[in-house]
């Protein structure tokens, strides 16, 4: 299993690239940055998934560009998913950014189960900071997104 970070230039909110055996997923795309776009053009088809741990503008921003750029799924608990495009929900509004338009391919639950590379990747639902937000949990590691 590799780890990479693609720090944020605009939020405070850090994407991360999961590479295991030969595929790949990204983390919350809160931004485009020029690292991102390589990166993406680089795996290629080995990009399997974008993972989201909840729907703020700040982690959503991206998404709609690494989408159209590859054939990634583009997977969040579903509590989330369902207002991933409210600019009230995913706080666009409040900000002044433009809402992206994204379409779900996975709506996550608690305890479902990814398979990347051959291992596992378990959700844990951590609702609070919002109601659908997840961590994942790959081996030792864990994605918190903004959970505490």
């Amino acid at each position: 299993m590799n780890v990479k970070l693609f720090p944020s230039y605009g939020f405070s909110a850090n994407c991360y690239a999961l590479e295991i055996g030969n595929e790949a997923a990204l983390i919350d795309v809160g931004e485009v940055t020029p690292e991102i776009l390589e990166y993406v053009s680089e795996k290629g088809e080995s990009l399997k998934y974008v993972l989201l741990t909840h729907n703020h503008f700040d982690h959503i921003g991206g998404v709609d560009k690494v989408l159209e750029l590859s054939d990634a799924k583009l997977a969040i608990h579903a509590e989330d998913g369902k207002n991933l495009t409210n600019p009230s929900y995913n706080l666009t509004s409040r900000v002044g950014l433009s809402n992206p338009a994204l379409r779900v391919d996975i709506m996550l639950k608690d305890d479902d189960e990814i398979l990347l590379g051959g291992e596992t990747i378990h959700v844990i639902h951590t609702p609070g900071h919002t109601v659908g937000g997840v961590c994942y949990v790959v081996g030792d590691v864990i994605f918190s997104g903004d959970t505490l």
